[in-house]
């Protein structure tokens, strides 16, 4: 464990640096790397959603995001005030939009919407950082 005898000041005088704990190399070659297929990493199913027109489904002061296979705004088509059917902290993307970049990270509890895939980690933890790194690995390559 670090100690409070190891601060340095900075030459911003309220600014103090501590010891490191673990060095980034430490941590990064405890990382298993290597080729994954996303079915390797997640859990992909539909997403659940409302049989229903989006007039019924979208509210001008709605809270719970509808996902489309829109390749813009994180996927999301309008917010509602039905209850959402799927779980945040995951990735959705389109499984008919070809060339487009339609995989996101849903942060919230979301309504799906007919063709989005949902993609539930089988791993822990996953968070907005994780799922930026896997989603620009997934666009890159």
């Amino acid at each position: 464990m670090g100690s409070f005898n190891n601060f340095k000041t900075t030459k911003h005088k309220k600014w103090k640096l501590g010891k490191v704990e673990t060095l980034l190399n430490e941590k990064l070659s405890k990382v298993k790397w290597g080729s994954y297929k996303l079915g390797d990493l997640f859990e992909i199913n539909p997403t659940k959603y409302y049989r229903l027109q989006n007039e019924e489904i979208i509210s001008k002061n709605g809270k719970v995001p509808l996902i489309s296979n829109s390749s813009t705004a994180n996927g999301v088509m309008g917010f509602s005030n039905l209850q959402a059917l799927n779980k945040g902290n995951t990735l959705t993307c389109s499984d008919t939009t070809l060339g487009a970049d339609t995989m996101f990270y849903q942060q919230l509890d979301f309504i799906g919407y007919s063709h989005i895939q949902h993609l539930v980690p089988k791993f822990e933890p996953f968070n907005k950082a994780i799922a930026t790194i896997i989603t620009f690995a997934r666009r890159k390559f």
